[in-house]
């Protein structure tokens, strides 16, 4: 979609009984090809500067990057971390309307002041076969307000299988709108870096984002990389008062390979990492069990990470931690050395 405006994919067939996936969009590239997409979305800041009111519903989504979970794809500019399920953000012409978008090259790439892509929808679809699976990419707060991403299914329904999501489950940046009961599993894949099942402001650092993450199901966010790279269930990286709230994450998995008591390295149920003013409310993150391999590292169900993440509400959650590891730190709750009463947490 160059910009459209008002379009409904909507992938039930109103001929059949109840509300079903009866469309399937599948990217046919070859698995290695990079920066591929199953759905595109794309504004500009001039020309083509909307895309609003569009609705992706009811379909079975897949992207081109099947059997990328293996030991041997581990590279972050692979296919393995650079495709997308659906994909909404920059990258439409500045030439004319009628001309198709550039193709992306580049993961940071967004949508700027200007650009709106306001009121979408992504609704009850599932989605495998990509490192993203859903990725708004704003880089202003008036870019994607109204953002609903709602009652999806992200990623193989079975651990350990070559195909899945790998990178990312959803994304966002650049809004507001709500993140609501998507059942995100088996985020699975050897790269060498941080996999997360939802992220919030890490792709551009919007100061006004305010996303609403609620009654999500996190499970087996796993990443099998042996330098010991990073599994987070929620990330949120920027932002004025969202809202993290009745999720439950379990299944949090690494390989254990770090002697640095940071928060880049081992696992986190929920990570801060920007922001102000969050609320972290009434979210059940359960940590248990051995990692898949290692004895030191450190896990932790919520880590904030800079003394400058100041009016936390953090209540009503409860956090279990019984990760088990010879040398291992398990916490369930990771504060950044030298925070002071200043930082106003409730």
């Amino acid at each position: 979609m160059n910009g459209a405006d008002n379009v409904t994919i909507n992938g039930d067939n109103p001929n059949s009984a109840g509300i079903n996936r009866n469309l399937t969009i599948t990217n046919t590239a070859s698995n290695t090809i990079t920066y591929t997409m199953a759905v595109r979305i794309a504004v500009a800041t001039s020309i083509v500067t909307s895309a609003n009111g569009n609705a992706i519903i009811n379909c079975v989504i897949n992207g081109s990057a099947t059997g990328r979970s293996a030991s041997a794809n581990t590279s972050t500019t692979a296919s393995e971390n650079t495709t997308y399920g659906i994909y909404a953000g920059g990258g439409a012409s500045t030439v004319s309307a009628t001309t198709a978008p550039t193709a992306i090259a580049s993961l940071t790439t967004t949508a700027g002041t200007g650009a709106t892509m306001t009121n979408l929808i992504i609704s009850n679809n599932t989605i495998t076969s990509a490192a993203r699976a859903i990725m708004v990419q704003g880089a202003a707060a008036t870019v994607a307000t109204g953002l609903s991403i709602v009652n999806n299914i992200i990623g193989n329904s079975v651990t350990g299988q070559a195909t899945t999501v790998y990178s990312y489950g959803i994304g966002a940046s650049g809004g507001s709108g709500s993140i609501t009961g998507n059942n995100i599993r088996n985020i699975e894949s050897y790269l060498a870096t941080s996999i997360r099942a939802i992220s919030i402001g890490d792709i551009a650092s919007v100061t006004n984002d305010a996303f609403i993450v609620d009654k999500n199901i996190i499970s087996n966010v796993i990443n099998r990389n042996t330098g010991g790279y990073s599994a987070y269930g929620i990330n949120v990286a920027a932002g004025t008062g969202n809202i993290i709230q009745n999720n439950f994450i379990y299944g949090l998995n690494c390989v254990y390979a770090n002697t640095i008591y940071g928060s880049t390295f081992g696992l986190r149920g929920i990570r801060v990492v920007g922001g102000t003013s969050h609320k972290i409310l009434h979210n059940s993150v359960n940590m248990s069990g051995p990692p898949l391999s290692g004895t030191v590292d450190v896990s932790a169900c919520l880590t904030v990470t800079a003394t400058s993440i100041t009016g936390l509400d953090i209540r009503n959650n409860i956090f279990s931690n019984t990760m088990v590891a010879t040398s291992a730190t398990s916490t369930c709750m990771q504060l950044i050395s030298g925070g002071t009463t200043a930082m106003a947490f409730t």
